[in-house]
């Protein structure tokens, strides 16, 4: 029977073989040892692609890295980085996030390893009621679904041998893609997270922002915003007078290297905006990055992240307590 669901979408590039040599950089003595294992597994075993997994660091010549961190500062459980030219990736990196994942069940640890590993592939999100491991935001789903594994094989077919002369070592892009610990589904939940809510306008078009030399996980761009109105909480600082703040968003630029994702603040100088913001370990940062962001289109206030657009009144009605 012909399968009914659409293939999992994907980003259009691929590696050039349909197998990926993976390094885990994981203590010897480490649980996380078996959730990479386990997830490799699962793909090995269901698709033509192929993975090869080491934790020897005398392996050469690997193309796809796997760390773990400890981030009490971020949204995401996984995160996973790709770096690509025309046609092809040339570089992956997966992180999972020790902080929400330590206190999870096995099976949610090694659901968001294979998630990652969706991506270095070629998989890219789906919506969060499709029946796939790739959902946006963890969920019960903890291997491929049917869906996943077809578009897989679709772009590596169990014949596909293909050229590594074509690929040159030099990207043009650099694509971050995160799996959300949980998702905020409503103003509520956005305001009832949030350290502070804010109405205000940009004043500049970001700055480049990467407090840590090569960790792609700190990667953002930091915007100044003029406060008009505070809905929530209050600005810790001594001068009474500050009337903007700073936040970063993830996404910016790497060596001339455009680095976005698909949940990038996209935004501009002189935008009118309504923002829910944690305080970071520096600056504020976005809830969920665009998730948190409304900017403002005539009496109205469309969420980057949905596209819904909320009338201005029905927003002040929510966010005014």
């Amino acid at each position: 029977m012909k399968n009914q669901k659409d293939p999992t979408p994907t980003s259009g590039k691929r590696w050039p073989t349909n197998k990926l040599d993976v390094y885990a950089f994981v203590p010897r003595i480490s649980f996380y040892r078996r959730v990479f294992r386990d997830s490799v597994k699962a793909w090995n075993d269901t698709t033509n692609f192929k993975f090869r997994l080491f934790f020897d660091s005398t392996t050469t010549g690997i193309k796809c890295f796997a760390y773990l961190r400890n981030k009490s500062d971020v949204d995401w459980a996984g995160l996973c980085v790709t770096w690509y030219n025309d046609d092809f990736y040339t570089k992956a990196s997966i992180y999972l996030n020790k902080h929400y994942l330590d206190d999870s069940p096995i099976e949610d640890r090694i659901g968001c390893a294979t998630h990652e590993l969706g991506h270095c592939m070629c998989l890219d999100h789906t919506s969060q009621t499709e029946p796939s491991i790739m959902r946006p935001t963890m969920s019960d789903i903890t291997s491929p679904q049917s869906m996943d594994i077809e578009a897989i094989n679709n772009t590596y077919p169990n014949f596909f041998d293909g050229n590594t002369e074509v690929v040159k070592d030099a990207p043009i892009g650099i694509r971050i893609y995160v799996l959300w610990h949980k998702s905020y589904d409503t103003i509520d939940q956005l305001y009832e997270a949030a350290d502070i809510v804010i109405e205000g306008v940009i004043d500049n078009d970001g700055i480049n922002h990467s407090p840590f030399e090569n960790d792609m996980t700190s990667i953002t761009t930091k915007f100044t915003v003029n406060i008009r109105k505070i809905y929530k909480g209050y600005l810790d600082d001594e001068d009474d007078e500050v009337d903007s703040i700073s936040f970063v968003g993830l996404g910016s630029n790497l060596d001339g290297i455009s680095v976005d994702s698909d949940v990038t603040p996209i935004l501009k100088k002189h935008d009118h905006v309504i923002l829910f913001l944690k305080e970071g370990t520096e600056d504020y940062r976005l809830i969920n990055e665009n998730t948190s962001v409304f900017i403002k289109e005539n009496d109205a206030y469309r969420q980057q992240s949905s596209g819904k657009l909320l009338p201005i009144q029905d927003l002040s009605e929510i966010i005014v307590k």
